[in-house]
C-alpha cells in the first residue's frame, strides 16, 4: 500500500515531474513487492498526489479515499467554476466508509469498503475529520497512519481553517478515534516541522501524544483546544500550492482538462482589494 504519494511541482514554472514518485517505484522493484493499493488520507492542499502516475506504474493496483470526498469535490468544483465536473467520487476505484455519510442517508451508488486487505494485513479506515471533512486515518494492527490529523507532540495538530474544516471535529476525532487506542499504539504522521533542537521524525505513540501534544493532551478541554487552534489558524497563510494541488487532488491525481486549444492550466482565484482601481 502506498499512502499519500507526491509528484514534484514548481509553482513558478508550472513544471510537473516524477522524481520523488520514481524513488518509490525503484524501491518497490528492488524489494520485489506487489502494490495492491494507492490511497490518500485526504485531499492535500500542499502537494499534488502521485496517485494517478503510480497507478499506471503498478498495473492492477486500486485507488481509494474517504467517501466524504464528494462534499470536498462539490465545494472546490464550484470555486473553480468546473460546471461539468463529476463530484461523485468516481475518479477512485473505491471509496472508504464514513458513518457520517450513512447518517445523512446519502444514496450508495457504488461499493463502499469498511476495510481493505494488503496481503494478509487488514487495513481499517478510521474517519478523523477536522483538518478537512474527508480526512481518515488507517489502522493496521497496532499502527495508525494519521495523515494530517495529528503531528509530532511538539508541533501539535493540523490546521482546521480549510473549507469544511472544524476544530471541534478535530478534537472529537483525536480524543475518540486516536486517544482511545492503547497507549502503546504506534502513530506515523504525515508531516513533521521540527524545531532546531531535533531532527525530522514521523513516529510517536498514543502515550506520548496524550502526555505532551502541544495543542491537545489527554487533559485538554474541548473549549481550550478550539480556542487555541482557532487562534493559531487565524495567523496562518494558505499553503503555496493549495490551488494547483486541489485541481489535481479532487480528481484523483488526474490533470485538469485541456482547453479547446490544447493548453493545460491551473486556476488561481484572484481577490482584488476594493478600491484598487485596476
Amino acid at each position: 500500500m502506498i499512502l499519500d504519494s507526491v509528484l514534484d511541482y514548481s509553482i513558478s514554472s508550472g513544471k510537473l515531474w516524477s522524481e520523488y514518485a520514481d524513488e518509490i517505484v525503484k524501491e518497490v522493484e528492488k524489494e520485489g513487492l506487489q502494490v495492491e493499493w494507492i490511497l490518500d488520507t485526504h485531499v492535500h492542499a500542499d502537494h499534488i498526489t502521485g496517485m494517478e502516475y503510480l497507478k499506471k506504474k503498478f498495473l492492477g493496483s486500486k485507488t481509494a479515499i474517504s467517501e466524504r470526498i464528494t462534499s470536498v469535490q462539490a465545494w472546490w468544483a464550484k470555486q473553480f467554476e468546473w460546471d461539468d465536473f463529476d463530484c461523485s467520487g468516481s475518479q477512485w476505484d473505491y471509496l472508504l466508509y464514513d458513518p457520517v455519510v450513512e447518517k445523512e442517508c446519502a444514496p450508495k451508488v457504488r461499493e463502499i469498503l469498511k476495510e481493505i486487505k494488503v496481503g494478509e494485513l487488514i487495513v481499517k479506515p478510521i474517519p478523523t475529520p477536522g483538518h478537512t471533512p474527508a480526512c481518515l486515518s488507517l489502522l493496521v494492527g497496532d499502527t495508525l497512519f494519521t495523515g494530517d490529523a495529528i503531528f509530532q507532540p511538539d508541533f501539535g495538530t493540523a490546521r482546521c481553517d480549510f473549507p469544511g474544516g472544524s476544530s471541534a471535529d478535530l478534537y472529537d476525532s483525536i480524543v475518540t478515534s486516536i486517544y482511545s487506542l492503547p497507549d502503546t499504539s504506534r502513530i506515523f504522521v504525515g508531516h513533521d516541522y521540527p524545531p532546531a533542537s531535533r531532527s525530522v521524525s514521523f513516529f510517536s505513540d498514543v502515550a506520548a501524544q496524550k502526555a505532551s501534544n502541544k495543542y491537545l493532551t489527554a487533559l485538554t478541554s474541548k473549549q481550550d483546544f478550539i480556542a487555541a487552534r482557532n487562534a493559531r489558524d487565524s495567523q496562518l497563510e494558505l499553503p503555496n500550492l493549495i490551488f494547483p494541488s486541489l485541481q489535481f487532488n479532487i480528481n484523483a491525481g488526474k490533470a485538469p482538462s485541456p482547453t479547446p486549444q490544447g493548453g493545460l492550466f491551473v486556476k488561481t482565484p484572484l481577490r482584488i482589494q476594493p478600491g484598487l482601481g485596476i
